[in-house]
């Protein structure tokens, strides 16, 4: 697992990563994770965190997969957009 070194708390973000080599063996998971993410676990293992894996293209939230594309491999450029609502400050 490797974090970002800054995180995003509300409006709406983009990012987007390039597939420069995946070995046949090998797969990854890539996606979005709140802080409290398990650093010692898959990404979309828990309810903090959403992956898309390259093998067969399954979508991962809490360990569920879900199956979304083909998959993506070396050469692919990936696009992840996140919305987040605006914090509202509760009324003194």
């Amino acid at each position: 697992m490797v974090r970002a070194t800054h995180g995003v708390s509300r409006n709406s973000w983009y990012w987007e990563a390039t597939i420069e080599d995946l070995p046949p063996e090998s797969a990854t998971r890539i996606g979005w994770a709140q802080s409290l993410g398990n650093l010692q676990a898959p990404l979309g293992y828990d309810k903090f965190s959403y992956s898309w894996r390259s093998k067969k293209g399954t979508l991962f939230h809490q360990s569920r997969g879900k199956h979304y594309s083909d998959g993506y491999s070396q050469g692919d450029t990936l696009g992840f957009y996140i919305s987040l609502p605006e914090v509202c400050e509760p009324e003194k």
